[in-house]
């Protein structure tokens, strides 16, 4: 067990008058009476619980508990009459206070009573200890196991009396108080602390070998090459860029037509960024369309507020578009500023990987893209005389004037030493240098920081502090754009001097707006139309390339399911959906062949829906892979419990309902959410796990965007507060959820808890042929619906049978496939 931060002496010494106190009183006759005069106090003047935490004849569903514990609660208490003593035989002190729960309640019709209402009300509201007590009796157990076995299969802290309870005390201090309960010492004393005993197992065990990529083919080999050439590649080379983004680049902050997320969620994106408790926090400026109503910042607002020697400061969200907005900036909106002005760009997704010291490379940079784009040298002889021009008259009047005329030489020697002293601090002598080139030239110099949002927090905080030194110290108009983690965190830890008073945030645009807009760039360039050096003598596939990019912008304009998935499961980050794209239309999970042919024959192919689900779940695998799909596995559990099948999609119904139980920015607290999954009998425990799987694949997400694998003191010691379902937790519970693709992958992954069930689905593990997939998916569905039906898990947003009803039109097409092919051929 672990060690308690707390001296138990005074609690024993307090647990000592309390029996005093009450001994001479005989027995208590009834339970009321045993609850007030023992219970209550050794709960708080024993057991240091606050009354706070403490419900007393709680009322649910028609039934009332003595007493739940803790806020969660985590505890349920059964009180009895002292009178009515349980039949408990007397051991040695010496013994262990550990005894088998089938030998106490053997026999024992009052005990046997007591406890299993005590069960029933724990495995009603999702708590994991209970406590049945007539006060010198005290029985404590684990009344939801995690090792898959019945609890009452189990042993159970026991005192009997009130001299063992003081001979044990140490032993309850250790088990029954919060810190105990919160280290979870019953269940180590007990020896049933593991969480992870008794999950059976996976579909994925019984295959050959798990997981397996699947291989391209030559002509999928080729056609991946070009995508990513063509689609993302091509986008950043000087020859290409300015008209790409003249021609590609799509207004932030744009409504999605196919985003399930409400109006509101999407129109408030960052706005819970900041609690509105704290003092002086930054104004979030949204950067809007062009058709926006007054108020949103347009590229003009963001040049003048650079103009007061603080960084301008992008915030959003990965891959949202704040590298687009200011690449178009430099080509388009502010072109002749930009002509005007001496700017660097700095890319620190690209660049910059290895080096220890960011400061150093970024001014390096500076220097480096001086003398590539502008011709300017800092290095020459004439321009450090320039710089230091003011140096150099001072020197004649030092120790070494009179060498002027005496000895040139010598003095030329003098002051050449003390220039080169001068170049030697490079960061001084960079920032003297821009001085003097903005003076002398009459142009300013602009310094974009772009991408540090790709790099680990570290590097995002040191970059964003060094902007703040550029633009304060240095007087350059200095851009970063970071995610809002980065900016939150670097305000919240005081690590920032003077953060801007304002900040501007960037939402993505329509998904189906910047896909039509890229495929059709790309389309231009596989056709020539757009001439490309680069590709000017490829001619290998780029026929083929040019059919399916025709075929997919047909799909994205008439087929309103897959520009759904494409604007949802990206969850509003760019580069995951031309990554979505470019993967597609090379993958092996597809008949790219079969798709190629029927092209060059038709000129038209329609994509159905089925193949980019596919493709989105399963990526390049054979089988499902949790640690490289977008997807996340819905059914997966933590703990041996069937139930668990269906906690995560009930935490997202939960979330994504509309009722008093969110904010106006959607955000629920995740007190609010084990509360309401207590009340369906989920342990905490369980309800955090999943909170934790369902943040991590970003299915939902806190205020600072946070993720518990990015960031480890989340998931420990100052976890985020509050949850909102995102548009990836929506499509994965509104479309997904009760489809034949994703039922299909998870099938592999999900552990089943019945035998039976598991035998029928091993029956061809390693067949991908559509007779044996449709009847895996088939009985799959079957297993969850039954699981579903004896869990008993009534609320009004969620509803399992609903799920499949949806989803029950993905099954038509392969259910009809595999009688086209049984009357025709075999499948």
């Amino acid at each position: 067990m672990k060690a308690l931060p707390y001296d138990a002496t005074q609690a024993q010494a307090s647990l000592n008058q309390l029996i005093l106190k009450i001994s001479p009183l005989g027995t208590l006759s009834n339970e009321a009476e045993t609850r007030f005069q023992f219970i209550d106090e050794l709960l708080t003047d024993c057991l240091a619980w606050e009354k706070a935490v403490i419900k007393v004849e709680h009322h649910e569903k028609g039934e009332y508990s003595d007493y739940e514990i803790g806020i969660p609660r985590v505890i349920v208490l059964e009180a009895k009459r002292d009178g009515a003593g349980f039949s408990i035989a007397v051991q040695q002190r010496a013994k262990s206070p550990v005894r088998k729960l089938k030998s106490l309640l053997d026999g024992d019709a009052e005990l046997r009573a007591a406890m299993d209402q005590c069960l029933d009300y724990c495995h009603k509201r999702g708590v994991e200890i209970g406590i049945v007590s007539n006060g010198p009796q005290l029985i404590a157990f684990l009344a939801s196991r995690t090792d898959g076995k019945s609890p009452l299969d189990g042993s159970a802290l026991v005192v009997n009396g009130y001299d063992e309870m003081l001979a044990n005390f140490s032993t309850l201090w250790q088990c029954i108080t919060p810190a105990g309960v919160e280290s979870r010492n019953l269940a180590a004393l007990l020896g049933q602390g593991g969480f992870k005993t008794g999950i059976p197992r996976k579909l994925t065990s019984f295959l050959t070998a798990y997981p397996v990529v699947r291989y391209r083919n030559q002509l999928q080999d080729d056609l991946k090459n070009l995508a990513d050439l063509i689609l993302e590649d091509l986008a950043s080379t000087p020859q290409v860029e300015p008209t790409f983004y003249a021609q590609c680049y799509c207004e932030p902050g744009a409504l999605s037509q196919y985003s399930l997320l409400t109006k509101t969620i999407l129109s408030s994106r960052y706005s819970a960024l900041f609690s509105q408790k704290e003092s002086a926090t930054p104004t979030l400026v949204p950067l809007a369309n062009k058709n926006a109503a007054p108020g949103p910042a347009s590229n003009s607002t963001v040049m003048a507020e650079a103009l007061a020697n603080r960084p301008i400061v992008l915030i959003g969200d990965v891959g949202v578009g704040k590298t687009s907005f200011l690449k178009h900036m430099i080509h388009v909106t502010a072109k002749e500023e930009f002509e005007r002005s001496i700017y660097v760009y700095v890319d620190l997704g690209s660049k910059a990987t290895l080096e220890a010291d960011l400061r150093l490379f970024v001014l390096a940079e500076i220097e480096r893209q001086l003398y590539a784009r502008y011709s300017i040298d800092i290095q020459s002889n004439s321009l450090i005389r320039g710089i230091y021009h003011g140096e150099i008259q001072r020197f004649r009047t030092s120790l070494w004037g009179d060498l002027y005329e005496k000895d040139r030489s010598q003095y030329e020697d003098k002051l050449l030493a003390h220039l080169v002293s001068k170049t030697e601090n490079r960061p001084e002598h960079l920032k003297s240098a821009i001085t003097h080139i903005q003076v002398g030239q009459r142009r300013p110099i602009v310094v974009m920081v772009d991408n540090s949002d790709q790099r680990e927090f570290v590097v995002q905080q040191n970059a964003f502090l060094m902007a703040n030194e550029l633009a304060r110290d240095w007087h350059v108009l200095t851009f970063i754009s970071v995610r809002p983690k980065t900016f939150f965190s670097s305000k919240r830890a005081g690590t920032l001097s003077a953060y801007p008073p304002k900040v501007f945030t960037i939402s993505p645009p329509r998904t189906e707006v910047m896909l039509e807009r890229r495929l059709i760039f790309a389309l231009n360039i596989a056709e020539g139309r757009l001439p490309v050096e680069s590709i000017a003598n490829l001619s290998l596939n780029l026929d083929s390339l040019s059919l399916f990019l025709k075929s997919l912008l047909t799909a994205i304009k008439r087929n309103k399911e897959i520009g759904e998935l494409l604007a949802n499961i990206s969850g509003g980050n760019m580069r995951v959906t031309m990554e979505l794209v470019a993967g597609f239309i090379s993958t092996p999970n597809v008949d790219t062949d079969k798709i190629i042919r029927i092209l060059h024959e038709s000129k038209h192919y329609f994509i159905p829906l089925h193949e980019f689900s596919k493709f989105a779940i399963l990526g390049d695998y054979a089988h499902y892979n949790a640690e490289r799909s977008i997807a996340l596995n819905l059914f997966d559990v933590s703990f041996p419990d069937p139930r668990e099948h269906f906690l995560q999609s009930m935490l997202l119904s939960f979330l994504g309902h509309d009722s008093n139980h969110r904010n106006l920015d959607g955000f629920v607290f995740i007190s609010r959410l084990i509360a309401e999954m207590q009340e369906l009998g989920y342990l905490p425990a369980q309800t955090h796990a999943a909170v934790v799987r369902l943040t991590n694949k970003k299915l939902i997400e806190t205020t600072e965007r946070v993720t518990f694998e990015e960031d480890q003191e989340a998931a420990n010691d100052s976890a985020p507060s509050v949850f909102r379902i995102t548009s990836i937790g929506q499509y994965h519970l509104r479309r997904w959820i009760g489809s034949f693709s994703y039922l299909d992958a998870m099938a592999f992954d999900t552990p089943i808890f019945s035998d039976e069930t598991l035998s029928a689905l091993a029956e061809a593990p390693n067949s991908f042929s559509l007779s044996h997939r449709v009847k895996r998916t088939t009985i799959f569905r079957d297993y969850l619906t039954e699981v579903w039906s004896n869990a008993k898990l009534s609320r009004p947003y969620f509803d399992w049978h609903s799920s499949i009803t949806v989803g029950a039109v993905s099954f038509e097409g392969p259910v009809q496939g595999l009688s086209r092919a049984q009357n025709g051929h075999s499948a």
